[in-house]
């Protein structure tokens, strides 16, 4: 009996941040690429290490139209892997600590292509270490690599430590 007790114990410490993170999220919107739309309905968001300052942190935010596994929001081979299969449209934005935008990057047609901070709006409605919540929207149609996309989507998700 103490043994399962201990092992439940342990699933919920594990499973717990993640599930909750899922159930809490919500997302609408569309992104456009190159005339093609997809619907976003997920949203993920976590808060990582920037990739140019390790002592300073980013929060992104992951808008898709299929759900993102644990696996593909921490592994980029496993994210790759969905790019590459066609298995995924996504836009992804990053945000700084206090919520300025800091670039992001489009995942569409088994390719992954960044874009610069200014390519789009984000209007706060809540946004602090626990929960992002607001509406994105490109300032005008954006271009990157030759290829054109748009995007409006309003969201709410808990941020994954």
């Amino acid at each position: 009996m103490k043994t399962s007790g201990l092992l439940f114990c342990v699933l919920t410490v594990f499973a717990g941040p993640s599930v909750s993170a899922q159930t809490s999220a919500s997302a609408s919107g569309t992104l456009t690429v190159d005339g093609k739309s997809f619907k976003l309905t997920r949203v993920r968001a976590q808060e990582r290490p920037n990739p140019f300052d390790d002592s300073k942190r980013i929060i992104r935010v992951v808008l898709s139209d299929v759900p993102v596994s644990d696996n593909a929001m921490s592994s980029r081979d496993s994210l790759e892997d969905l790019i590459l299969g066609d298995k995924l449209h996504a836009i992804e934005f990053t945000f700084t600590p206090d919520g300025e935008t800091f670039g992001g990057e489009l995942y569409y047609n088994m390719m992954s292509y960044i874009f610069q901070a200014g390519t789009f709006d984000f209007e706060k409605k809540t946004f602090n270490s626990k929960t992002v919540s607001g509406k994105v929207s490109a300032k005008e149609e954006g271009k990157s690599a030759e290829m054109h996309f748009k995007v409006a989507a309003t969201f709410t998700v808990q941020v994954e430590q």
